[in-house]
């Protein structure tokens, strides 16, 4: 790759994390999706605690009793998902 190439992939990449920072930091809940067993996926809403965006750590609380606690327990794969716009319908 040229130069000029490279410091346009950097700067795109630079651009999409701050704008997913900017939705991680911005939304109140996201989902978190757990995959404990081949074949199978577990997809829950979470309130989110904190966020930082140096290191892309983002905390949030749950009981070490719960389903949740266990699957990432037993789990290296899990995703979380955060959107800009509302995930579920307001009621008025």
């Amino acid at each position: 790759m040229t130069q000029a190439v490279e410091q346009r992939d950097a700067m795109d990449v630079d651009r999409l994390l701050t704008q997913a920072a900017r939705i991680v930091r911005s939304e109140r809940y996201c989902w978190l999706a757990t995959a404990p067993q081949a074949g199978s996926i577990r997809l829950r809403p979470m309130g989110k605690v904190a966020f930082d965006r140096d290191d892309w750590t983002i905390q949030f609380v749950t009981d070490g009793r719960s389903r949740k606690a266990s699957d990432l327990r037993h789990t290296n794969r899990s995703l979380l998902c955060a959107s800009a716009k509302p995930m579920m319908p307001t009621s008025r």
